[in-house]
């Protein structure tokens, strides 16, 4: 696909002599604006980061989406006096004047790798961080392919750990559905844990947002899971877990047949079959307030055949 075609030139904008790129046209094109974000998501995956940086606001619209795929960690630089708490500062020449953005102090640790995604904007970001040091070393930049399922995006996130040699992986939502306080009540295991659950049907768990009809649903399906693995876990189908590597290198998680939201399910089955030690936690989970939810009836009846499959097994 020829992205060019989708993005309207606008000439003397915002000021004359300036050929400003509208991208507006393509990310209302929802072939276009999937077929770039899996081509950023695709040359992501084959650079070692931490993190993923956008600039406002175009930065934003690609780079959340890579980062909810790729599951990094996104930090968001913004124009002057724009972000509340202690910030960094950079001034810089653009084509029609001079700008500044900012990041949170707190945003990046000594020794992050960063990917920053830069939509091909004019405001010179690809030529402010291609001359920073550090650049190719800790700090990488995308400038402006086929969507493969939860668990191969999951099965991705786990081997870039190991293969970098990461002693834990946390798994969760990008969408703040996961909190970051139950994050840090999460982390006070991980030295005596092998896995570290994320549980909405232990006490002090629960789910905020869900109709009945969802309530329902996850509830008695846990339920049924629990059972059918024998496993002793309440919330099978949670997607916030920690895991330690080792604990990953002790079962055959590569070798999931399941793709949708029941590859959480088999994934705890193989760690409890392995004997590791499991430790759930109680979380709130909070619906999305955007976007939509991945749940349809194809993926219930896969949720189905898993569960046939592994009480076959069990």
């Amino acid at each position: 696909m020829d992205l060019k075609k989708y993005i309207r030139s606008i000439p003397d904008y915002p000021k004359k002599g300036i050929l400003f790129r509208d991208i507006t046209t393509l990310i209302k094109s929802p072939e276009a604006f999937n077929f770039a974000i899996d081509k950023i998501t695709e040359i992501s995956k084959k650079i070692q980061f931490d993190k993923i940086a956008a600039i406002e606001s175009r930065g934003f619209v690609f780079a959340s989406v890579v980062s909810y795929k790729l599951k990094k960690p996104l930090v968001m630089m913004r124009k002057k006096n724009k972000l509340p708490a202690e910030r960094y500062s950079v001034d810089f020449e653009l084509e029609y004047g001079k700008a500044t953005i900012e990041i949170h102090k707190d945003s990046l640790n000594e020794g992050d790798k960063v990917l920053i995604i830069d939509d091909n904007s004019p405001d010179g970001t690809a030529n402010v961080i291609s001359k920073k040091e550090g650049f190719q070393k800790n700090i990488f930049l995308i400038s402006r392919k086929e969507k493969l399922g939860y668990g191969s995006a999951v099965i991705e996130g786990f081997n870039f750990g190991i293969d970098n040699n990461f002693d834990f992986i946390v798994q969760m939502d990008a969408d703040l559905s996961h909190r970051k306080n139950d994050l840090i009540d999460m982390m006070k295991y991980i030295d005596k844990y092998d896995v570290i659950v994320g549980s909405r049907y232990i006490p002090g768990g629960g789910s905020k947002g869900w109709g009945i009809h969802r309530k329902l649903l996850s509830k008695y399906a846990n339920k049924l899971a629990k059972f059918v693995t024998k496993s002793g876990i309440n919330d099978m189908t949670t997607g916030f877990r920690i895991y330690k590597k080792t604990a990953l290198e002790r079962i055959e998680y590569k070798n999931s047949e399941s793709n949708g939201y029941s590859f959480l399910v088999d994934i705890l089955n193989k760690c409890s079959k392995a004997n590791l030690k499991i430790k759930e936690v109680p979380i709130l989970f909070v619906d999305r307030e955007l976007g939509k939810s991945k749940m349809d009836l194809k993926i219930i009846l896969e949720g189905i055949r898993t569960l046939f499959k592994l009480y076959l097994q069990n």
